[in-house]
C-alpha cells in the first residue's frame, strides 16, 4: 500500500498573489478563444498565493523542453 514517507517545505523565489495569477492566466486564454473562463476555477481553490520558480511571465513564452528541463534543475537545486 502507497504511503508518505516525508514532507518538506520548498519556499520558491517568487510569490504571486491569486489576482496577478487570474490575469496571466487570462491573458493566456485569450489568446487561444477559450473566453478566458478562468474566474471561478482559480477561486474555488481560496489559494491566496502561488509561488512560482520563474516569473510569472516566464511562463507565457514558449521554451524547448531542453530549456525548461535545464531551468527546473538549477532552481531545484539552488533552493534545496
Amino acid at each position: 500500500m502507497p504511503f508518505i514517507a516525508a514532507v518538506s517545505k520548498i519556499q520558491f523565489p517568487f510569490k504571486v498573489d491569486r489576482a496577478d495569477v487570474k490575469a496571466q492566466a487570462r491573458s493566456l486564454l485569450l489568446r487561444i478563444s477559450t473566453g478566458g473562463q478562468t474566474d471561478p476555477h482559480l477561486d474555488i481553490t481560496e489559494i491566496v498565493t502561488r509561488n512560482f520558480c520563474k516569473l510569472i511571465t516566464y511562463y507565457a513564452e514558449p521554451n524547448a523542453f531542453v530549456q525548461n528541463y535545464n531551468d527546473y534543475i538549477s532552481i531545484h537545486w539552488s533552493i534545496t
